[in-house]
């Protein structure tokens, strides 16, 4: 019989910053959601280019951020390790 010992152990700290990360998630995308609803609402409303633009909007804030990121990566992972600097990026990026 397997000792208790043997068990693998998984951090309280790192389950509560995955179920925060996964709680700020769902919450960044649900006004993307919602909208998403009503396009047809919204496009006789504002017309064909509105989802365009909506995307647009959506998107486009995140590309500077992307290329940033891209940059960047390869030292602060050197430096923290993989997985701390996943967990630091995402709690930043989607507070």
């Amino acid at each position: 019989m397997p000792s208790s010992s043997s068990k693998p152990s998984v951090s309280f700290q790192l389950c509560i910053a995955y179920g925060l990360i996964t709680i700020i998630s769902a919450s960044y995308m649900t006004p993307w959601v919602a909208i998403g609803t009503f396009i047809e609402y919204y496009m006789a409303r504002f017309g064909c280019n509105y989802f365009v633009w909506l995307n647009t909007a959506f998107y486009l804030p995140g590309l500077p951020i992307s290329f940033m990121q891209l940059s960047n990566d390869e030292h602060w992972d050197r430096k923290y390790g993989i997985k701390n600097t996943f967990l630091c990026r995402m709690s930043i990026a989607l507070v």
